[in-house]
């Protein structure tokens, strides 16, 4: 829950205020002083690891 709050407060993009997925990824960027959600909800890694597992 901590995490959702947190991209809550960091954005006003409604698409990425979504509720999130156990074991998502979501990368916040800090620049120049700004923090930004570039990426929300990535399940990339999930997939990777289950698919490695099934080889």
């Amino acid at each position: 829950m901590s995490m959702q709050a947190m991209v809550y407060d960091l954005t006003d993009n409604k698409d990425k205020n979504k509720p999130l997925s156990n074991a998502t990824a979501i990368k916040i960027i800090y620049k120049n002083g700004q923090y930004s959600v570039s990426e929300i909800s990535n399940m990339e890694y999930v997939n990777k690891g289950k698919a490695a597992l099934n080889q």
